[in-house]
């Protein structure tokens, strides 16, 4: 009887499983912080859409989304977040930053920054952002900051 009612049980909880939709599983957020440093390296990226890689499933898993225009940029000589937060924002996103992987050690920070103008940065600034925070769930990763600011820029050459 036990060993009938075990499986009974264990049965009800795959079918539950395999009938009941996805659950969204938020990603704990990050930050916000405020963040100094030199653009070492940019990508610019034009609003695009992207499709859902689970149709039906909850949160930005199962829907088609539009993504917003942004920069994926790399600062060096940073100065804001400490090892915790930047373990933290290393984890968070599934994108490969432009020049990432500096020669000689130097240590870079990859940000998020959703913006529709594609010249407003470029290497070389020295910029702060104030207020950047990370969320997401298992779909997606999102940013969003208060404030950008460029300390000072190169001159530019034409």
């Amino acid at each position: 009887m036990k060993k009938a009612l075990l499986q009974l049980t264990a049965y009800l909880i795959a079918w539950t499983a395999a009938v009941s939709p996805i659950r969204s599983a938020p990603m704990r957020p990050i930050g916000p912080m405020d963040i100094t440093g030199t653009v070492q390296a940019v990508q610019w990226v034009a609003k695009h859409e992207v499709k859902a890689r689970i149709p039906g499933a909850s949160g930005t898993l199962g829907i088609d989304r539009m993504i917003g225009a942004h920069f994926l940029i790399t600062l060096r000589d940073y100065a804001g977040p400490d090892e915790k937060m930047l373990a933290a924002m290393s984890r968070a996103f599934s994108v490969i930053f432009p020049g990432s992987e500096p020669p000689d050690g130097v240590r870079v920070i990859g940000l998020k920054l959703n913006t529709d103008d594609p010249k407003l940065l470029r290497a070389g600034m020295k910029i702060r952002v104030t207020g950047y925070a990370i969320g997401g769930d298992e779909g997606a990763t999102w940013t969003s900051y208060k404030r950008l600011e460029i300390l000072s820029a190169p001159e530019c050459k034409n």
